[in-house]
């Protein structure tokens, strides 16, 4: 695969031989009163579009999505509880962490403008015709870490920075500010050929520092997200982006082992480059567009 031109040095991006938090246990849920975050309005629609264009640009992997960007509706209103999952959002935690302090077992996979990507092959022991990815990005602009989880979370502007997502749907929640929820989410298929992908899935997001934050995702089975006839079943065994501040700017690891469960070849590879650059795409798209609310 023939790498892109690059001036970064790839060590300044990639912060992970620093990034083994002390413990391996997700900060238990609180009730908390969550901070209301200021995000910036657009005037007009006029100007939505050409933030936009701008950045469709810059980056062709997003010409083919030019959606408004229109925070989604946010379902269910009610919360549940308590948290069902914990069990399989730990082991998901702990499998990114071990990824983490392997950094020498990801080869560079390409370049591009705002990030490095990387691959590692599946273990043996977890069934998978993907290999784990790794993309590594910076934001240069000054925004509070809460502000860059919640806008990693919200469904409408990720049309636009995540090529292969398509849209998702929230089937219940578990906190009262909404950082933990089961998920439902669909990914694009290669009609008329390749089906649609679609998973069942925990979410949790926190805190681990006021420097560190996390968005986790790890797929969980539930009878609320029936099998679908015109979609496969793929199973993630982990998805997190680590948002770390460095000196003047932000850091975001994300670390993605999923299995989409017998994509043709010439697709799988596609779907691995693009699931790599996605951190990238978000990256420059929130420098574009300023933070935006969560679902």
């Amino acid at each position: 695969m023939q790498q892109s031109r690059i001036h970064t040095d790839r060590c300044s991006l990639d912060p992970t031989p620093h990034s083994t938090p002390t413990t391996f246990s997700i900060p238990s849920s609180q009730p908390q009163q969550p901070q209301q975050q200021q995000y910036p309005q657009t005037s007009t629609n006029t100007k939505r579009k050409r933030e936009i264009n701008s950045l469709d640009a810059s980056n062709s992997s997003l010409a083919a999505e030019k959606r408004p960007i229109i925070h989604a509706p946010t379902q269910p209103t009610t919360t549940t509880a308590s948290n069902p999952y914990q069990q399989q959002l730990q082991r998901a935690y702990e499998h990114f962490q071990n990824l983490v302090a392997s950094p020498d077992e990801f080869k560079l996979l390409s370049t591009a403008s705002r990030s490095v990507h990387y691959i590692k092959p599946t273990p043996q022991s977890m069934t998978s015709s993907m290999p784990i990815t790794k993309g590594v990005a910076e934001i240069h602009k000054d925004y509070a870490l809460s502000q860059i989880l919640d806008s990693l979370r919200n469904s409408a502007i990720r049309k636009q920075w995540d090529p292969r997502f398509e849209d998702m749907r929230i089937v219940d929640v578990y906190s009262k500010d909404r950082t933990e929820a089961l998920i439902h989410s669909f990914q694009k298929g290669q009609w008329p050929l390749v089906p649609g992908r679609d998973f069942s899935i925990a979410m949790k997001v926190f805190k681990e520092s006021e420097l560190q934050g996390v968005v986790l995702f790890t797929s969980v089975e539930s009878d609320k997200i029936a099998p679908l006839k015109n979609r496969v079943r793929g199973f993630l065994y982990c998805a997190r982006f680590l948002v770390q501040k460095a000196a003047h700017k932000w850091i975001i690891t994300c670390i993605t082992h999923a299995d989409p469960k017998g994509l043709p070849l010439a697709l799988l590879n596609k779907v691995i480059e693009e699931t790599a650059m996605c951190v990238g795409n978000f990256a420059q798209f929130i420098e574009q567009t300023g933070p935006v609310p969560p679902d």
